[in-house]
C-alpha cells in the first residue's frame, strides 16, 4: 500500500513538474509571435503592387512570363493533384483555366515563346514495386496550352526538373531517378535528348532547385552543397563547396558573384573559393540586381504550436547583405506559400505568393 501510494506521488510529481516547465515555456514566448498575419509588405525604400490572383483549389507550383502580355501559371490541386494550367493575356491582371485537367503530378514547366510549352510530370501509371519514376514522359503544347501531346524521353528514365532553354534555344533538364541525377539536353525542342552530364557527384533534394542556367553554363547541385559548374557540351568547368545544407534557391550574378540560400544565405564574390555568410537565416532568393542590390524572403521567428507557423519578412540588400531593410512587419508561412520570382527588367521582380502575382520594385 505505502508502495501504490509513492508511486502515485512520484506520478503526480512529474505531471505537475511538467505543467509547470509548460506553463514557464509558454509564458517566455514573446508578445505576438504567434498571431496570424497574411499582409504582405515591402521593405522602406521598395513598392509592392497586386497584379491579380488565381481562383482555384490548388497552389501555384510555377509561374513564368513569357513577355508584356502573355504569362502561364502551373498549378496542381488540393485533393487530386492533377494538373492545371492558367493563362493571362493581360500581363497577369486576370487569369484563365485552360482546363488541362490532366491526371498526372506537375512538377515544372517552360515556354520558350507564347505558343511553344512543356511540361514536366511524375508518372505513375502501369507502375510495379518500389521505383515509380521509370517512365520519363513529359507534356507539350504547340498552340499555347490548348492542346496537349505526351512526350517520351527515349531509352532514359526517371523525372524531369527544371527544363530551361539556353540562349541558342537549346533546352535542359535534370533527369532524375531514386538512385542518381542526370543532366540532359535537347537541340530540337524535345524531339531528341542526349546525355549531357552525369556522375555520382549530381544530387539535389529539393524541388525548388536542382540547377541554375546562366550565359550557357549549368550551376548543378551537387551532393553535400557543392555546386558543380557544367559548360553547354557537358564539360565540368570547376566545382565549389557552399556548406549551406540542402539548397532552396542560387542566383548568380555573374561568374565571380554568386548567392545561395539554404539554412542560412551566403555569398561568393570569388566564383566560389570564399563565402561569406549575409544572413543566418533560414531564406529564400527574390533575386539580385547586381552584387550590391537584392530581395529575400528571410525568416524572422517560429511560433511553437501544433499548426506549422513562421514568422517571414521581404528583406532587401543595398550593401551587398551587410545590412538588411526588412518590412515593418511580419507575415504568416510566407515562404512557405511563396512559388518562385522571375525579372524582366532592371530593379523589378515578378512573385507569385498565395496564387497572387505581385510585383515589387525600387521607388
Amino acid at each position: 500500500m505505502k508502495f501504490k501510494f509513492n508511486l502515485l506521488l512520484l506520478v503526480s510529481m512529474l505531471f505537475i513538474s511538467c505543467n509547470t516547465s509548460d506553463d514557464e515555456y509558454f509564458s517566455n514566448i514573446p508578445d505576438g509571435i504567434c498571431d496570424v498575419n497574411t499582409e504582405i509588405n515591402p521593405p522602406i525604400g521598395f513598392e509592392l503592387n497586386t497584379l491579380g490572383g488565381i481562383d482555384f483549389n490548388g497552389s501555384v507550383r510555377q509561374f513564368q512570363i513569357v513577355n508584356e502580355s502573355i504569362a502561364y501559371a502551373l498549378l496542381t490541386n488540393n485533393r487530386g493533384g492533377y494538373i492545371e494550367l492558367f493563362k493571362s493575356v493581360d500581363g497577369g491582371q486576370t487569369w484563365i483555366d485552360l482546363e488541362v485537367d490532366i491526371d498526372m503530378k506537375p512538377i515544372n514547366m517552360i515556354f520558350r515563346d507564347e505558343l511553344f510549352g512543356i511540361v514536366t510530370i511524375r508518372d505513375f501509371s502501369n507502375c510495379t514495386g518500389s521505383n515509380c519514376s521509370r517512365n520519363s514522359i513529359y507534356l507539350e503544347t504547340i498552340d499555347g496550352g490548348l492542346s496537349w501531346q505526351e512526350k517520351v524521353v527515349n531509352n532514359l528514365n526517371g523525372t524531369l526538373y527544371h527544363p530551361s532553354f539556353d540562349s541558342n534555344g537549346n533546352l535542359y533538364s535534370m533527369l532524375r531517378t531514386e538512385k542518381k541525377s542526370t543532366m540532359i539536353k535537347s537541340i530540337n525542342n524535345g524531339v531528341d535528348w542526349e546525355i549531357l552530364f552525369e556522375s555520382e557527384d549530381l544530387d539535389f533534394s529539393l524541388e525548388t532547385f536542382s540547377y541554375r542556367l546562366f550565359d550557357d553554363r549549368l550551376y548543378a547541385s551537387g551532393k553535400d552543397s557543392t555546386i558543380l559548374i557544367i559548360d553547354s557540351n557537358g564539360s565540368l568547368i570547376n566545382r565549389f563547396q557552399s556548406n549551406v545544407g540542402s539548397i532552396w534557391d542560387l542566383d548568380v550574378i555573374d561568374s565571380s558573384n554568386i548567392i545561395v540560400a539554404g539554412r542560412k544565405l551566403l555569398k561568393t564574390s570569388d566564383g566560389g573559393v570564399s563565402w561569406n555568410i549575409i544572413s543566418d537565416e533560414i531564406s529564400r532568393i527574390i533575386g539580385f540586381d547586381s552584387p550590391d542590390i537584392g530581395l529575400a524572403i528571410l525568416r524572422k521567428s517560429t511560433c511553437p504550436s501544433d499548426v506549422y507557423q513562421v514568422n517571414d519578412v521581404i528583406a532587401a540588400t543595398l550593401n551587398g547583405g551587410f545590412e538588411w531593410i526588412e518590412s515593418n512587419m511580419t507575415t504568416t508561412n510566407l515562404r512557405l506559400n511563396y512559388s518562385n520570382s522571375q525579372s524582366i527588367t532592371s530593379g523589378e521582380w515578378f512573385i507569385m505568393i498565395n496564387n497572387i502575382l505581385f510585383k515589387i520594385e525600387r521607388r
